[in-house]
Formats: structure tokens, sequence, C-alpha cells
């Protein structure tokens, strides 16, 4: 276990630890927080307390890298939860308990809504789910692939994902938001991979971007503000974005 946290601390920090230097050294970002104290907090990995004050810190892409760290303390205990209840009733338990803490947090409790969008573990349940999924994978691959990729589970996919957009709404039904969009995200994009595997040129490109997608995420955000906000303001563009 001690070699399993090494491996994810020295895979995970060094380049998070990069994208802060870069932060402070590199004059093409846009930084819409000052440099003080949650910089160090935003250093160690905390991106999920005070939600208010660090969440969304410095770079607002950098949210997840906190909930990674919350994933990768727990894991262990869900892993072995999993394994004493078996996937089936795992699953049934992940998803209760995922609405209970939604609606515990957003309508009994009124706590900051960043609990609910990450800044909490429990808020959502796409991870455990993947872990059921895998588990399946592992023992029935075949079965898996084809339930997957059929046509009727993309349709069921595209709904789940109609759902869970429209049930973002202040009642109860929001607590069934962030599962539906995953589950519906998670079964569309995999039969995107399935389609875009047949393109060579299309999938070639795709593994390199995805072998170097976590330097991407770190990195991109703070020069694509800078951009976006020098293009807003220079005077050609002022002119193209007045009305007509």
């Amino acid at each position: 276990m001690g070699r399993w946290y090494r491996r994810r601390v020295l895979r995970l920090f060094p380049l998070y630890w990069l994208g802060h230097l870069i932060c402070l050294v590199s004059p093409f970002v846009f930084l819409k927080d000052p440099i003080d104290y949650r910089f160090f907090l935003s250093l160690l990995g905390d991106r999920f307390y005070p939600p208010d004050a660090v969440f969304y810190y410095l770079v607002p892409a950098w949210w997840y890298f906190g909930l990674l760290i919350q994933l990768y303390v727990v894991f262990p205990f869900l892993f072995r939860l999993m394994q004493k209840l078996g996937p089936a009733q795992y699953l049934v338990l992940s998803i209760l308990a995922t609405i209970a803490v939604r609606f515990l947090l957003v309508d009994v409790l009124h706590a900051n809504s960043d609990y609910a969008q990450g800044a909490f573990f429990m808020g959502g349940s796409g991870v455990r789910h993947g872990m059921v999924l895998a588990c399946y994978y592992g023992e029935h691959p075949g079965l898996v692939e084809e339930r997957l990729f059929a046509g009727k589970t993309l349709v069921a996919g595209i709904v789940i994902y109609v759902l869970g957009v429209y049930s973002y709404q202040p009642v109860f039904f929001h607590v069934f938001t962030d599962g539906f969009i995953g589950t519906g995200l998670t079964i569309i994009l995999a039969q995107c991979a399935r389609w875009v595997d047949r393109l060579l040129l299309v999938r070639s490109a795709l593994v390199n971007v995805g072998a170097y997608s976590y330097g991407i995420y770190l990195l991109h955000q703070p020069y694509v503000l800078y951009f976006g906000n020098v293009c807003a303001t220079s005077p050609c563009c002022s002119l193209c974005l007045m009305p007509s």
C-alpha cells in the first residue's frame, strides 16, 4: 500500500507544483486571485477546505486535484468494501449514499454548494461507479463490451444525460444530477471512442493527447484565460464584438 501511495504522489504532485511555479513566474497567465495563504494550502493539495476560499482559487480547473487527493485517501477502504459486499450491492449502496449526502448538504444543512460539486468526495459517485464497471470488466470483458457498445445503450446514455441536465434544479431532483450526467457521459464518450478507433489519424492524435492529458489539464487554463482576456480587450476584437 505504501508503494502505491508513493507512486501516486510522484505522479500527481511534481507537475502540480510546476503549475504553481508557472503562475508565479510566467508573464502570460491571467490570475484573478492574489498570492496569499491559499497559495500554500493549494501547494499541499488542499483544494477543498474551506471551499469558499480554495475550491476555485487561482486556477479554477484545479478544483479536481483536491477531489483526486480525497479519492486516493479513501480508495483502499472503498475497494475493501466492494470486495466484502460484492459489486452489485456496493453499487446500490454507493448510489443511495450519494443521494443522501447531496440531499443533506444542499437541502438540510444548506452547506456551501462546492461541497456537492467536488469539495467533498461523497457528493459525486462517478469514481465509485467506475470501480464497479472495472470489476465486472475484469471478470467478463466480452459481456461488458457487448452491452456497453450496444445501440440501445447509447440511446439510454443520451436519455440519462438529458435527465441529468434537466434535474439540476432547486428541488429534490438535483440529488440525481451528478449520477445521471456522469453515467450518461461515460456511455456516450465510450461509444464515441469506439467509433474514433476506426479512424487511424484521429485515434493517433487522441492517444497522444491522452498521454499528456494530466499536464494539459494542469497547465492550460492560465494561458487560455490570459489570451482570452487579451483578445477580448484588444481594439480589433472589441470592434468585431460591437453590435452592427
